[in-house]
Protein backbone atom coordinates (compact mmCIF):
# COMPACT_ATOMS: atom_id res chain seq x y z
CA UNK A 1 0.00 0.00 0.00
CA UNK A 2 1.49 3.26 -0.93
CA UNK A 3 1.82 6.01 1.78
CA UNK A 4 1.28 9.43 1.55
CA UNK A 5 1.99 12.70 4.16
CA UNK A 6 0.02 15.78 3.79
CA UNK A 7 1.62 18.39 5.51
CA UNK A 8 -0.08 21.80 6.17
CA UNK A 9 2.07 24.37 5.85
CA UNK A 10 0.24 27.04 7.43
CA UNK A 11 -0.98 28.86 10.89
CA UNK A 12 -4.31 29.85 9.28
CA UNK A 13 -7.09 27.22 10.72
CA UNK A 14 -9.19 27.87 7.73
CA UNK A 15 -6.64 29.20 5.32
CA UNK A 16 -6.50 28.05 1.76
CA UNK A 17 -3.37 25.42 2.35
CA UNK A 18 -5.80 23.95 4.88
CA UNK A 19 -8.90 23.69 2.53
CA UNK A 20 -6.36 22.32 -0.58
CA UNK A 21 -5.35 19.60 2.35
CA UNK A 22 -8.47 18.18 2.84
CA UNK A 23 -9.16 17.74 -0.88
CA UNK A 24 -6.17 16.16 -1.20
CA UNK A 25 -7.00 13.80 2.28
CA UNK A 26 -10.30 12.72 0.38
CA UNK A 27 -8.72 12.15 -3.13
CA UNK A 28 -5.64 9.73 -1.78
CA UNK A 29 -8.01 7.90 0.61
CA UNK A 30 -10.58 6.99 -2.30
CA UNK A 31 -7.58 5.51 -3.79
CA UNK A 32 -6.93 3.29 -1.17
CA UNK A 33 -3.91 4.96 -0.24
CA UNK A 34 -2.65 5.47 4.04
CA UNK A 35 -2.70 8.73 4.05
CA UNK A 36 -1.41 10.80 6.89
CA UNK A 37 -1.62 14.60 8.02
CA UNK A 38 0.36 16.98 9.71
CA UNK A 39 -0.30 20.45 10.90
CA UNK A 40 3.50 21.90 11.38
CA UNK A 41 1.64 24.96 13.27
CA UNK A 42 1.19 23.16 16.12
CA UNK A 43 4.09 21.49 16.43
CA UNK A 44 7.75 22.37 18.72
CA UNK A 45 9.83 22.96 16.05
CA UNK A 46 13.00 23.73 16.36
CA UNK A 47 15.68 25.49 13.81
CA UNK A 48 19.16 25.14 12.89
CA UNK A 49 21.42 26.79 14.45
CA UNK A 50 24.60 26.45 12.22
CA UNK A 51 26.64 24.48 14.76
CA UNK A 52 28.21 22.41 11.89
CA UNK A 53 28.06 19.41 13.99
CA UNK A 54 26.19 17.39 10.56
CA UNK A 55 29.02 17.81 8.75
CA UNK A 56 31.28 15.40 10.69
CA UNK A 57 28.41 13.19 12.31
CA UNK A 58 25.65 11.44 10.12
CA UNK A 59 22.71 13.22 12.19
CA UNK A 60 21.86 16.66 13.69
CA UNK A 61 22.92 16.99 17.40
CA UNK A 62 19.65 17.65 18.51
CA UNK A 63 16.71 14.98 18.74
CA UNK A 64 13.42 16.19 18.90
CA UNK A 65 10.27 16.77 16.92
CA UNK A 66 11.88 18.34 14.27
CA UNK A 67 14.54 15.71 13.67
CA UNK A 68 11.61 12.92 14.15
CA UNK A 69 9.45 14.39 11.54
CA UNK A 70 12.40 14.84 9.36
CA UNK A 71 13.44 11.30 9.47
CA UNK A 72 10.07 10.21 8.84
CA UNK A 73 9.71 11.55 5.67
CA UNK A 74 12.17 9.42 3.86
CA UNK A 75 9.25 6.61 5.05
CA UNK A 76 6.34 7.82 2.22
CA UNK A 77 6.65 7.28 -1.13
CA UNK A 78 4.92 11.09 -1.60
CA UNK A 79 4.99 14.22 0.21
CA UNK A 80 3.19 16.86 0.02
CA UNK A 81 3.39 20.03 1.70
CA UNK A 82 0.45 22.80 1.45
CA UNK A 83 1.92 26.52 2.18
CA UNK A 84 1.19 29.78 1.64
CA UNK A 85 3.82 32.33 0.57
CA UNK A 86 4.97 34.87 3.48
CA UNK A 87 6.90 37.66 1.91
CA UNK A 88 7.96 35.07 -0.60
CA UNK A 89 9.02 32.52 1.09
CA UNK A 90 7.70 30.13 3.51
CA UNK A 91 5.93 30.78 7.14
CA UNK A 92 8.63 30.41 9.95
CA UNK A 93 8.00 26.85 11.04
CA UNK A 94 8.12 25.50 7.56
CA UNK A 95 11.45 27.51 7.16
CA UNK A 96 12.30 25.57 10.64
CA UNK A 97 12.05 22.10 8.99
CA UNK A 98 13.56 23.27 5.90
CA UNK A 99 17.10 24.95 7.49
CA UNK A 100 17.16 21.46 9.86
CA UNK A 101 17.55 19.44 6.81
CA UNK A 102 21.03 20.31 6.09
CA UNK A 103 21.69 17.48 8.00
CA UNK A 104 20.47 15.04 5.95
CA UNK A 105 21.85 16.89 2.72
CA UNK A 106 25.30 15.77 4.27
CA UNK A 107 24.44 12.36 4.81
CA UNK A 108 22.02 11.80 1.40
CA UNK A 109 20.36 8.24 1.03
CA UNK A 110 18.80 7.30 -2.25
CA UNK A 111 15.91 8.79 -3.57
CA UNK A 112 13.09 6.89 -2.29
CA UNK A 113 9.42 8.52 -3.43
CA UNK A 114 8.54 12.33 -4.64
CA UNK A 115 7.70 15.36 -2.76
CA UNK A 116 5.25 18.10 -4.07
CA UNK A 117 4.64 21.84 -2.67
CA UNK A 118 1.35 23.44 -3.03
CA UNK A 119 1.60 27.59 -2.76
CA UNK A 120 -1.18 29.83 -2.18
CA UNK A 121 -0.51 33.49 -1.84
CA UNK A 122 -3.40 35.96 -1.68
CA UNK A 123 -1.50 38.67 -4.63
CA UNK A 124 -1.86 37.94 -8.36
CA UNK A 125 1.96 37.55 -9.10
CA UNK A 126 4.01 34.49 -8.99
CA UNK A 127 6.71 36.42 -8.07
CA UNK A 128 5.51 35.79 -4.15
CA UNK A 129 6.69 32.66 -4.53
CA UNK A 130 9.99 32.77 -5.95
CA UNK A 131 11.82 32.36 -2.50
CA UNK A 132 10.21 29.24 -1.45
CA UNK A 133 11.23 27.50 -5.48
CA UNK A 134 14.61 27.38 -4.81
CA UNK A 135 14.84 27.13 -0.94
CA UNK A 136 12.30 23.48 -1.80
CA UNK A 137 14.94 22.54 -4.34
CA UNK A 138 17.56 21.53 -1.75
CA UNK A 139 14.90 20.47 0.82
CA UNK A 140 13.47 17.47 -1.79
CA UNK A 141 17.22 16.36 -1.97
CA UNK A 142 17.71 16.91 1.58
CA UNK A 143 14.68 14.79 2.40
CA UNK A 144 15.71 12.02 -0.64
CA UNK A 145 12.78 12.78 -3.23
CA UNK A 146 12.11 13.20 -6.25
CA UNK A 147 11.03 16.93 -6.56
CA UNK A 148 7.46 17.46 -8.23
CA UNK A 149 6.87 20.41 -10.42
CA UNK A 150 5.56 23.03 -7.65
CA UNK A 151 1.73 24.04 -8.08
CA UNK A 152 0.81 27.72 -7.68
CA UNK A 153 -2.85 29.21 -6.65
CA UNK A 154 -2.27 33.33 -6.92
CA UNK A 155 -5.42 35.85 -5.59
CA UNK A 156 -6.73 33.28 -2.74
CA UNK A 157 -7.67 36.38 -0.63
CA UNK A 158 -10.50 37.59 -3.63
CA UNK A 159 -11.31 33.97 -4.70
CA UNK A 160 -14.96 33.40 -5.29
CA UNK A 161 -17.63 30.16 -5.15
CA UNK A 162 -16.46 29.15 -9.05
CA UNK A 163 -13.04 30.35 -8.78
CA UNK A 164 -12.91 28.00 -6.02
CA UNK A 165 -14.37 25.17 -8.09
CA UNK A 166 -11.93 26.41 -10.69
CA UNK A 167 -8.68 25.70 -8.51
CA UNK A 168 -10.53 22.41 -6.29
CA UNK A 169 -10.16 20.66 -10.08
CA UNK A 170 -6.77 22.05 -10.74
CA UNK A 171 -5.17 20.53 -7.82
CA UNK A 172 -6.98 17.10 -8.73
CA UNK A 173 -5.56 17.47 -11.89
CA UNK A 174 -2.17 18.37 -10.39
CA UNK A 175 -2.07 15.32 -7.77
CA UNK A 176 -3.56 13.01 -10.53
CA UNK A 177 -0.43 13.89 -12.73
CA UNK A 178 1.69 12.84 -9.83
CA UNK A 179 2.67 8.98 -10.92
CA UNK A 180 3.27 6.89 -7.62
Amino acid sequence: MKKVLLINCSPRKSGFSNYFLSVAKEHYSSKDFLVECLDISKMELTGCIACNYCTTNPKCFKEDETTRLLERMYEYDLVVMFAPAYYCGFDSNTKKLIDRSYWLYNNAKDIKGKIALVVSFGANSEENYIGMKYGFKYFAMSVCKELVEIKTFANTDNLTEVTKKEYTTSLLEYLDNINL
